[in-house]
């Protein structure tokens, strides 16, 4: 028999006995339940268990996160601080639960800070399909990127300041790397999920990435020769690519052409095999795959430039240009650069490229696809800038003011998790950053120090770091100092102090009548890509180990296009998902893949006409009276589109 007990926490209340026996056969296992009311929020409340009897004894603990039982809502306000005092404001709904309410002030040194602030929160999306995979990853392969820069990206270095950082990132780049070799189909190409179709602009992507990995992991060479080899014998016969459009048809697409094109151009760029040349008519030694792309990448920029007349999206154009920079291609490069000049839009001190097609290779559209295609843009115009020789300076070219302007614009336009809304648009952004981001920052090389004052009263005193360190940014929690309604920060700083990017990230929770979620179901109009989300449990009352069934349906409305979207079904404490009632839906095609996580069953979806319709059952473990995580549904690739539907409270007897 052991004797188990629970200990106690600031953060809940005992409602039994906090000490209990249990019986335990040898080499079985046996559970051991308390009842507890939590009665108050906490971000990393400890739960600590301990077992023990007169010969053994271990323990366990936990941190739990407890939050109000309302709707988390969040936002961001960036701004420039230049000069000895600057201020931001931020508004918090008079509606907030007391409380509730979470900020934390960041200072960003440099730009590359950005980069590495946003490895961060990249991890922490979901991740499963192949574009996921390679996005989260190409986070890892900037940051290691940036640290090269400061030839920091060692971890074996002695006294190297990022040393952890490096290691964390190549790990990543490590593991990424598998998942993609093991998805990648017998014919070269790679697709979404496993055991699907070879995508176009997935293995575009992913080649790209393999090639850039190259520089920092061992990867397989042949690996990169199928998915170029893959992408060549997709190319048609007037040089462009062809999408695959709803419900059996297949249509040109001059963006999707273009992303190829810039993969097969750095992909011939980065090609020195020095072992598998070929004479050339000049008797210099040149890669066969350099000449065997040849053909290929003509024929694509010649289907490019044929449509130059018609550049009206900035993507097109921003992807043509890298391919065309990479190449060489003075001529055209100008054209684009040109282009990029003239679609530009002002946003106050910032400018910003719109996405003018229905939406990108991706399925980026919205606030997502305007942010992928400026990041897109912005990189452009910085890799012109380096083939052309000249300085990233806003006094010499009204291209490089632009693409400041750009850069300003992406910084301002950051997402509560340090991000920019979608995995693509936060590669792209990321890379748009490391390419104009100058081998060596300006600014002090000493460290400052800064005063924060909130609601005029003192806030913390933050030491930044020189403007030359390579680090993410300095970070401060300033919810204590918050309220609803109208508050204001102000940073102060030395005279004459140089400028610096700061963001402020805050959240806090509405009750859930507050809120615009709805019982059962929600629909969430919006762009003419409305989103329905339907959620039922059979019963909310159920005895321990008692089956309860969840229907969900999830549909996008009125938008012939597809898009990869996630539907969160929120669950109760303790319960064990039927993973074969899931497996079923999967292999109906009604669900691409799932997870089933502690607290949810995250669904990823592909709806066609009619939406998705699965259904799934748990059985719950202990007893208890509990509100279930709230389900939502969101495009992946837009997740500012989202519908949310009231959590289910359950009782377990």
């Amino acid at each position: 028999a052991m004797d188990v007990e629970i200990g106690p926490e600031p953060w809940f209340s005992i409602a039994g006995p906090p000490r209990v026996q249990v019986a335990v056969p040898a080499g079985q296992d046996s559970s051991a339940h308390f009842m507890i009311s939590a009665d108050h929020s906490v971000r990393e409340g400890k739960q600590r268990v301990t077992a023990a009897n007169r010969e053994t004894g271990d323990a366990v603990e936990r941190l739990v996160l407890v939050h109000p039982d309302g709707e988390d809502a969040g936002q961001s306000v960036a701004a420039l601080l230049a000069g000895d005092r600057n201020a931001m404001g931020l508004q918090v709904p008079l509606q907030a639960i007391p409380g509730s309410i979470e900020a934390e002030l960041k200072i960003y040194p440099n730009l590359n800070a950005h980069v590495l602030d946003a490895l961060q929160g990249m991890v922490a999306r979901p991740a499963g399909c192949g574009e996921q995979i390679t996005s989260l990853a190409f986070g890892s392969l900037l940051a290691l990127k940036a640290l090269r820069k400061a030839g920091q990206d060692n971890p074996a270095l002695p006294g190297n300041p990022n040393a952890a950082l490096a290691r964390r990132a190549l790990k990543y780049l490590n593991d990424a790397y598998v998942q993609l070799r093991d998805l990648q189909t017998p014919d070269g190409g790679i697709p979404y999920w496993h055991n699907g179709e070879s995508n176009i602009a997935v293995t575009a992507y992913v080649l790209e990435f393999l090639i850039q990995a190259s520089g920092f992991i061992e990867v397989d060479a042949e690996k990169i020769d199928h998915a170029r080899n893959f992408l060549v014998r997709a190319q048609q016969a007037d040089g462009g690519w062809r999408v695959h459009a709803y419900p059996d048809q297949w249509r040109p697409d001059a963006n999707l052409s273009a992303l190829v094109a810039r993969s097969l151009a750095i992909s011939m760029k980065a090609a020195p095999d020095k072992n598998n040349t070929v004479a050339s008519d000049n008797d210099k030694q040149k890669p066969a795959v350099v000449l065997a792309l040849v053909p290929a990448l003509d024929k694509a920029m010649t289907y490019l430039e044929s449509r130059v007349s018609v550049w009206n999206d900035p993507y097109l154009v921003g992807q043509y240009a890298i391919a065309a920079a990479v190449l060489g291609r003075p001529g055209y490069t100008t054209q684009a650069r040109t282009r990029l000049l003239e679609l530009a839009h002002e946003e106050g001190a910032g400018a910003y490229w719109n996405l003018e097609a229905n939406y990108s290779p991706f399925y980026g559209w919205g606030s997502a696809g305007r942010l992928e295609t400026t990041g897109l843009a912005v990189q452009a115009l910085a890799m012109l800038d380096h083939a052309a020789g000249e300085k990233s300076s806003p006094n010499l070219t009204s291209d490089s003011i632009l693409l400041d302007r750009g850069l300003f614009f992406l910084l301002n336009h950051k997402d509560r998790y340090s991000g920019w809304h979608s995995t693509q648009a936060s590669v792209k952004v990321m890379q748009a950053i490391v390419e104009a981001s100058p081998s060596e920052a300006d600014g002090p090389e000493q460290a400052t120090t800064a005063r924060v004052m909130i609601n005029g009263k003192e806030g913390p005193v933050l030491k930044l770091p020189s403007a030359r360190e390579l680090t993410g940014p300095v970070v401060s929690d300033i919810s204590a100092w918050l309220q609803p309604g109208a508050n204001r920060i102000e940073v102060l700083r030395a005279p004459n102090a140089g400028a610096l990017q700061a963001q402020i990230t805050a959240s806090h929770y509405v009750r859930w009548a507050d809120s615009q979620a709805t019982r059962g179901t929600n629909f969430k109009p919006g762009d003419n890509r409305a989103l329905r989300l339907n959620v039922s449990f059979d019963a909310t009352e159920a005895g321990i180990g008692q089956k309860i069934h969840c229907t969900v349906k999830a549909e996008r409305i009125g938008f012939e296009g597809y898009g990869m979207m996630l539907a969160e079904i929120g669950l109760p404490p303790g319960a064990e998902v039927d993973r074969q009632s899931l497996q079923q839906a999967l292999e109906k095609w009604e669900v691409q893949e799932y997870e089933v996580q502690p607290d949810r069953v995250v669904l990823y979806l592909w709806p066609q006409a009619g939406g998705s319709n699965v259904s799934f059952s748990f059985k719950p473990r202990f007893a208890m009276e509990a509100t279930a995580t709230p389900s939502v549904l969101y495009d992946y690739y837009n997740p500012e589109a989202r519908a949310v539907v009231v959590p289910v409270r359950f009782r377990v007897h």
